[in-house]
């Protein structure tokens, strides 16, 4: 029998972002490979600092990254061996995480929205009333996907609250008919009540639109409900991966553990387990030829300090970068 062949919206090839500062050079993202199918939602998690955020800006091409290669629906964007490479694609689009500095507040919802329209999508139509009046009714459709209606065509940004900005910040994105949505903790900045409500829209629209997205973010509630797939990044590099259920029910290493050891539970017969990790340092260390994570680790050995795992994929996809994982079986 032969396996179902799997199409990929994007394909990144040991991805590398150096900073270079006065102490020395920093990677940021450290060869970071990962793959999204046609309408799945991979979910970027970590803790501050860990890269998720730098790894979107280089995806999106707003960075340029130092290394590897990005394949967007089969189009080279961007390939370090290219001289000059870089890469400012129309078929990505990304919703930052706080929606007050992201739009203009001297626009109105109309400017914002019809702004990412692609040039040719309102040139066939004759005569500038034409143009003005088509143009109103296509940023009308995009603001009823995301729950507005016309009412909010002229009003500013100062004029909404932070749920309804995200949502003109997500019609805008939609505008641009994206083969892929990148999300940079879109939640962060709102009040719980609405995080759920921008939850649920963007579940919504990834099953009505089919989209294929990149949901970053350190909240593994969150995650856990949008997710298909999960990607654990600590201090630059990818530490595990697979889909969500076995990534949360099956954890394998040390760090995802305690990620998830981390969240609130509201049932009180639920026993919080007490953190075993060192806590992280102030000052970010550059990258060395030991494990990232030994300095935190409660399972770190010699070994750990002196060599670096490399990432193993095992059965459906799950894998993981740590000389002594957890049991599959361990609750």
């Amino acid at each position: 029998m032969t396996k179902p062949v799997t199409n990929h919206t994007l394909k990144v090839r040991e991805l590398e972002k150096v900073y270079h500062t006065r102490m020395g050079p920093f990677i940021a993202v450290n060869k970071v490979s990962l793959d999204i199918a046609d309408g799945e939602v991979l979910a970027i998690v970590g803790e501050s600092g860990c890269g998720k955020s730098t790894l979107s800006r280089l995806l999106i091409g707003l960075d340029q990254a130092d290394g590897g290669e990005i394949r967007f629906n089969d189009r080279v964007l961007y390939r370090a061996s290219d001289a000059h490479a870089s890469h400012r694609n129309d078929g990505i689009a990304i919703v930052f995480q706080d929606p007050f500095s992201s739009l203009n507040p001297k626009m109105r919802v109309v400017d914002l929205v019809a702004e990412a329209f692609r040039p040719t999508k309102l040139s066939a139509i004759k005569g500038w009333r034409g143009r003005r009046v088509t143009r109103r009714k296509r940023v009308v459709e995009y603001l009823n996907l995301v729950g507005l209606d016309e009412t909010h065509l002229d009003r500013f940004p100062h004029e909404f609250s932070g749920g309804q900005l995200q949502r003109i910040a997500l019609a805008r994105a939609l505008a641009q008919e994206p083969g892929l949505l990148i999300l940079d903790e879109p939640t962060a900045a709102l009040d719980v009540s609405v995080q759920a409500q921008i939850l649920m829209l963007l579940k919504e629209l990834q099953q009505r639109l089919a989209l294929s997205m990149v949901f970053i973010s350190h909240n593994l509630g969150s995650v856990a409900f949008i997710a298909d797939r999960i990607m654990v990044m600590y201090l630059g590099h990818r530490v595990e991966a697979g889909p969500t259920r076995k990534v949360l029910d099956h954890t394998r290493h040390h760090y995802t553990r305690a990620l998830i050891e981390a969240v609130p539970s509201i049932n009180p017969h639920r026993k919080r387990r007490v953190s075993t990790l060192v806590p992280r340092g102030s000052i970010l260390r550059p990258a060395s030829r030991s494990c990232v994570f030994a300095d935190r680790c409660p399972a770190a050995t010699d070994d750990c300090r002196q060599h670096a795992p490399s990432f193993t994929e095992g059965p459906g996809g799950h894998g993981f970068a740590c000389f002594h994982p957890l049991s599959e079986t361990q609750p």
